[in-house]
């Protein structure tokens, strides 16, 4: 029985998937894009898996930047956007900014997950009042953003 897609584009997404999924779980070792595995629920996993004592990563990232977060901006003067790829909760980003939120400086959260994107900015829209913008799921305004610069 042949299925409807509501649209062309979900019935283009549904191929991609397809094509993305025979193509590697051909691969050694078989593996599947994590953008195809993160929901609300993958996000809270992700971040108990972060808290849990033995997973020293999460903190020890927000010790350095706490510890050189002031470094950071002198070297970056004139800074007007920040791009953060796969935010979370946004807790990494607020420990960036806190001291920074009266820059003006548009943020980008660049997320798969709507669950994290909604986290994150509320953490981002607590700490500063700085402009968001999200980028979800094939969202291809964010390509441009990623022509960055080079910070010599």
């Amino acid at each position: 029985m042949r299925r409807f897609a509501a649209s062309n584009l979900t019935e283009a997404h549904t191929r991609a998937f397809a094509e993305d999924v025979a193509y590697y779980l051909r691969q050694a070792p078989r593996q599947l894009p994590s953008r195809y595995l993160y929901d609300e629920l993958g996000s809270s996993l992700f971040e108990a898996i972060c808290r849990l004592p033995w997973y020293s990563i999460t903190r020890t990232e927000q010790h350095l930047l706490r510890a050189h977060r002031q470094a950071i901006f002198e070297r970056l003067n004139g800074l007007s956007t920040v791009v953060e790829l796969g935010p979370g909760s946004g807790e990494k980003l607020v420990t960036l900014l806190a001291d920074h939120a009266e820059r003006e400086v548009t943020v980008h959260l660049v997320d798969v997950s709507a669950a994290a994107l909604d986290k994150a900015t509320r953490a981002v829209t607590t700490c500063c009042a700085l402009p968001i913008i999200e980028h979800g799921k094939l969202d291809p305004s964010i390509v441009d953003l990623m022509v960055m610069p080079s910070l010599a």
